[in-house]
């Protein structure tokens, strides 16, 4: 099967330009298992935004500067790429699609699949009641809660989404045992992931070093 083409976040550079325009969200994907301590690499960056109008505004004004348009169909032509995004109509439903940006691919998702799929998807409300924040690339970022992250993760069970479960599975088995890992504990393999890269200047090129916050 013909594979959809990503680019990589810049994941320091996008965690910092969504602290830069105050954009109230929760990170989840694959993404969220890496700030559990998920030994995993991922296409893109999925965040659900909260549905307010201001912060909305604000999300729209960060798309805007990084240059996002939604991500071109399989298969589409070159020369047909999407146009620069633009916030017409300004509703929530208008934000969700998966953006080309100048920093990486941006997957804004209003209502993450839940346990069951669509059919109980998380609003941001949900996901932000029980989510942690976590220290980061420099800044705090908020992070759903790991059971809310496997549930959605697991939901759709697409293959690209199960080959993480030896992951999920390390994890729930370290948690047990009350082990706790989290971006500072990633950094190696993050390293790894940069030497390895085909394209180096598409990879995060720093992780900080800074307390990582327990579950309580």
């Amino acid at each position: 099967m013909k594979q959809e083409w990503r680019d990589p976040p810049h994941l320091a550079q996008l965690f910092a330009a969504l602290s830069r325009y105050q954009v109230c969200y929760v990170l989840f994907g694959t993404a969220g298992l890496i700030a559990y301590g998920a030994r995993l690499s991922t296409g893109d960056l999925d965040i659900c935004p909260a549905p307010d109008n201001d912060n909305l505004r604000r999300l729209a004004e960060l798309l805007i500067a990084i240059q996002a348009r939604p991500h071109a169909p399989l298969g589409q032509n070159e020369q047909e790429q999407p146009q620069l995004w633009r916030p017409v109509p300004f509703l929530l439903e208008t934000f969700d699609s998966l953006f080309q940006t100048t920093l990486g691919d941006l997957d804004i998702v209003p209502f993450p699949y839940g346990p069951h799929g669509k059919r109980d998807s998380f609003t941001y409300e949900d996901l932000r009641s029980r989510a942690l924040t976590k220290f980061g690339f420099g800044v705090a970022i908020p992070v759903a809660a790991f059971a809310d992250l496997v549930a959605s993760k697991l939901s759709a069970r697409r293959e690209k989404d199960l080959s993480a479960l030896p992951e999920i599975e390390r994890l729930r088995a370290e948690r047990a045992y009350g082990k706790e890992t989290g971006w500072p504990l990633v950094e190696a393999e993050m390293e790894r992931w940069l030497a390895n890269s085909p394209n180096p200047s598409r990879a995060c090129y720093y992780i900080a070093k800074r307390s990582v916050s327990r579950e309580t």
